[in-house]
C-alpha cells in the first residue's frame, strides 16, 4: 500500500525501525534474568540484568528519537492519524505491563494464603515506616506531573517543565528509600531472595517496580529535553501524555504493592 493509499484510508504506515527487535532482545535478557535469579545462580542473573536492562533502555530512548523525528515531518492529517495510533499503542502497552504485574500479584497471594505462616519462618518484621513515606513521595510526584501535564496543555511551558523536573527528582528520592531499605534489610537482618519464598517474592516485586520507576525517569527526562529544545506544544505533546499516563501507572502499581507487601 503506497503513501496516498494509506493516507486515503486513515492509516498510519511508520518507517521500517530494528528498534522493537533490539527491544525484544533486552527485555529477553531480563527475562533470563529472573530465571537464572530464581535458580540461585547469581552471577549470570546479575549479567542478565545488566545486559538487558542497559539494552532496553538505549533500545527505548532509539525508538522514541525515530518516533520523534517522524513526528518532525509534515503533513497534518498524517500527524494527526500518527497520533491516534500512539495513542492505542500506549494503551496496548500499558495493558501487556498491568498483565505481567498481575502474574506477579496472582503468585504472590498464592504463596502468601497457601501457606500457614506468613512470613514463613527466618523473615525479619519489616517495618512500614520508610515504605509509607516512600509511598507518600511517589503519589505527590504523580500530582506534580499531572501538574506538569495540564501546564503544557495550557502552553504554560516554563512551569510545565519545572513540574516534569520535580517529579524525576521525587523519583529518584524514591529509589533512594528503596535502595536504603534494601541496604538495611540485608545487611542488617541478614534477609535476601535466598532466604525463602518471601524474601524471593519481596525483591522480585520491588525490584521490578524499581526498574519502571528508573524507566519512567528516564522518559521524563527525556520529555524535559524535548521542552527545552521546543519540539512540544499545547497542540502537540504525545511525549508528555505517554509520560504522564506511564508514572500514574507505575504510582498505581505501587500502592498495590505497598498494600499487598507491607500492610496485609
Amino acid at each position: 500500500m503506497n503513501e496516498i493509499t494509506a493516507k486515503d484510508h486513515g492509516i498510519h504506515l511508520p518507517p521500517k525501525s530494528i528498534w522493537p527487535l533490539i527491544l525484544a532482545g533486552g527485555i529477553g535478557f531480563l527475562t533470563f534474568g529472573v530465571i537464572f535469579f530464581a535458580s540461585n545462580s547469581m552471577i549470570f542473573a546479575e549479567l542478565s540484568f545488566i545486559v538487558g536492562g542497559s539494552v532496553t533502555v538505549v533500545s527505548l530512548m532509539g525508538w522514541a528519537h525515530s518516533v520523534v523525528k517522524e513526528k518532525a515531518e509534515p503533513g497534518e492529517e498524517a500527524r494527526a492519524i500518527q497520533q491516534k495510533d500512539l495513542l492505542m499503542f500506549l494503551k496496548y502497552f500499558l495493558i501487556s505491563e498491568a498483565a505481567i504485574f498481575a502474574a506477579l500479584f496472582v503468585h504472590y497471594y498464592n504463596n502468601r494464603f497457601g501457606q500457614e505462616y506468613w512470613p514463613p519462618a527466618g523473615s525479619p518484621e519489616i517495618h512500614t515506616t520508610l515504605p509509607a513515606v516512600a509511598t507518600l513521595i511517589l503519589m505527590f510526584s504523580s500530582l506534580t506531573c499531572e501538574i506538569g501535564y495540564l501546564a503544557l496543555k495550557k502552553g504554560i511551558r516554563f512551569r510545565s517543565k519545572t513540574f516534569i523536573l520535580v517529579t524525576a527528582v521525587l523519583g529518584l528520592i524514591f529509589l533512594g528509600f528503596q535502595g536504603y531499605e534494601w541496604g538495611l534489610l540485608i545487611n542488617q537482618y541478614n534477609f535476601t531472595a535466598d532466604t525463602n519464598i518471601y524474601g524471593t517474592l519481596f525483591y522480585m516485586m520491588t525490584g521490578f517496580h524499581g526498574l519502571h520507576v528508573s524507566v519512567g525517569i528516564l522518559f521524563l527526562i527525556l520529555v524535559y529535553g524535548r521542552l527545552e529544545m521546543g519540539q512540544m506544544d499545547e497542540k502537540r505533546h504525545f511525549s508528555m501524555i505517554a509520560a504522564t499516563w506511564y508514572w500514574h501507572f507505575v504510582d498505581v502499581i505501587w500502592i498495590l504493592l505497598f498494600f499487598s507487601i507491607y500492610l496485609i
